[in-house]
């Protein structure tokens, strides 16, 4: 795959040496690169920030392109330049994006000899900006200066300029050299389908601030990290793109409904007067559509989504049929089980056969998180257990071994989270038993006769999960105390800090107050299912589950 450039008729390529100033040299405090007047007013969109192509030593990428500009009184845009940016507009939650400005001072900070450095710009197609950076010991000077000897004084070439069409076609062979093995990114924009745009815009309104500082991901998405919730969406809306050019498109196209949500405390992109920048028709028929609708609704259409993913459209039955039989991934609950036995264990004794190896089996076999198991014999068997205290070898510096590899993301994710804090790992593991593995005399004991046994057992713990998280826990709770000073059983009225006063604090529950219908795993959920109740309220409704609800708990409280 090659780089075509379509440079328009009236385009004016610009030209500089780049001062040590804007280089970041030395004590300079500069955070931008100015550009020269009107080699940018082919840009349609200069009141927003742009993804720009960046070309460095035979290699492309989209970088984020931070454009301002002087506007004169009578309307006119001068002086443009190019900024570093700073962590407010590069930073968000664990993902972080390079400008044009941070990647050439990054070139120039790593190169190891003295030299000069120049940077060539022009616009294409009359949207697409283009940055390309050599310096005079590259082949690219040499050639340059050879086209246009008086380049370096000129600053603007146009294109009834001698030496532009020698220029241009330069600018083309370059563009041709550049072989897709070493390409980051073909100059080619992710298509944004309405799908894509109703994505942007549930990222954007239903991120939740955490302690006033950052946002975290829609609770629904289950994601640590906005890194993690945008490539859920990878896979279905990458048009060819690499990951972390698929995340910046992402990542924009939200903050595009930023400055038009409503109460949202993230700036996003404006125009040069600060007002909310214009959206495209597509993304404006989005925002009319689901902004009046209700989460629930706009999240059930996005979940289809995502379950398409894992159903192609072209697979045949054959290929369906393998899918279905294949047990369902190791969960974070199940991974701390094993995790804590692969630090409580000799390395010569993780085999299938060893006792404490059969008892973890049969932990994570009881704890029911799954209610498809394809294949229950292999399900979590010792073997298995066995295989995955392989793979926590391969991650383990103190293991001289192989291990065994293909590990999944979230199960480096957990090994990295506990490797160096195995108290919290034992504590977690315990909290996991406790909360999730109920005494079988419990459940032998019970008079309550239910139709479906499996399934409302099953029901239970997944009920359990979403309410064990803790993420949930913290913004729910954070949730309740922006309207109230103190956090009340939504039941029975308990408020725990006025009852026994300051080490009340932060003892309440939440309870996930949703009813079960669809297939666990299909269920959209809001901050809007959960409930803040007591610890007696909640084991009253636990003791009960599939026979009463709160509303249900809250007539017998009233009656009393």
């Amino acid at each position: 795959m090659k780089v075509k450039f379509e440079l328009v008729n009236d385009c004016k390529i610009g030209f500089k040496k780049l001062s040590n100033a804007e280089l970041g040299k030395g004590n300079s405090h500069q955070t931008h690169i100015g550009l020269f007047d009107e080699t940018v007013d082919c840009s349609q969109d200069l009141f927003r920030p742009l993804t720009a192509k960046f070309i460095y030593n035979n290699t492309v990428e989209d970088l984020v392109c931070l454009i301002d500009y002087i506007k004169s009184p009578d309307g006119k845009i001068r002086s443009p330049k190019i900024r570093k940016g700073n962590n407010q507009e590069l930073l968000n939650g664990n993902l972080s994006s390079k400008s044009i400005v941070g990647q050439i001072r990054e070139i120039v900070k790593n190169s190891v000899e003295f030299r000069e450095w120049y940077l060539l710009w022009f616009c294409e197609n009359k949207s697409n900006l283009v940055f390309i950076l050599f310096n005079d010991k590259s082949k690219e000077y040499k050639d340059i200066f050879e086209i246009i000897p008086n380049i370096g004084i000129r600053g603007v070439i146009k294109n009834s300029d001698d030496g532009f069409s020698g220029l241009y076609k330069y600018i083309e062979e370059m563009g041709m050299k550049i072989e897709g093995s070493q390409l980051k990114h073909d100059g080619k924009r992710t298509i944004r389908s309405l799908e894509f745009w109703m994505i942007a815009f549930f990222l954007s309104k239903y991120g939740t601030r955490i302690n006033g500082k950052r946002t975290i991901p829609p609770v629904e998405l289950n994601s640590k990290s906005w890194k993690d919730a945008y490539l859920k969406f990878f896979d279905i809306f990458n048009d060819g793109q690499t990951s972390q050019q698929f995340i910046n498109s992402l990542k924009n196209a939200r903050d595009s409904y930023d400055s038009h949500i409503e109460n949202s405390e993230r700036v996003g992109w404006r125009d040069l007067d600060g007002r909310p920048a214009e959206l495209p028709a597509l993304a404006k028929n989005v925002y009319n559509k689901y902004d009046i609708l209700k989460r629930e609704i706009l999240w059930n259409e996005i979940n289809e989504l995502l379950i398409f993913i894992d159903r192609p459209k072209n697979a045949d039955s054959a290929v369906i049929e393998r899918q279905n039989s294949v047990n369902p991934n190791w969960t974070r609950e199940e991974l701390i089980l094993a995790l804590d036995l692969y630090f409580d264990m000799d390395q010569g004794q993780m085999h299938k056969g060893n006792q404490n190896v059969i008892r973890v089996s049969n932990e994570i076999r009881d704890l029911k998180i799954h209610f498809d198991v394809p294949d229950p014999d292999k399900f979590r068997n010792p073997s298995s257990i066995a295989r995955r205290l392989g793979n926590f070898k391969t991650m383990d510096d103190g293991y001289d071994g192989d291990g065994l590899k293909n590990s999944s993301k979230l199960a480096k994710e957990v090994y990295q989270e506990f490797n160096n804090r195995r108290d919290t790992l034992r504590l977690a593991a315990a909290e996991i038993r406790d909360k999730l593995l109920r005494p079988k005399t419990q459940k032998e004991s019970s008079n309550f006769i239910k139709k479906d046994i499996h399934k409302s057992d099953f029901l239970f713990q997944f009920h359990k999960n979403r309410e064990c998280d803790p993420l949930v826990l913290k913004v729910k709770k954070e949730m309740a105390l922006a309207t109230s000073e103190t956090l009340k059983c939504e039941i029975c009225g308990f408020d725990a800090n006025t009852f026994y006063g300051e080490i009340g604090n932060d003892v309440m529950e939440i309870h996930y107050n949703k009813e079960l219908i669809n297939e666990p795993g299909l269920e959209s959920s809001s901050m809007d299912d959960f409930i803040i109740v007591c610890s007696n309220c909640h084991k009253v409704l636990d003791k009960n589950f599939y026979i009463i609800n709160s509303i249900d708990l809250k007539i017998i409280i009233d009656n009393n």
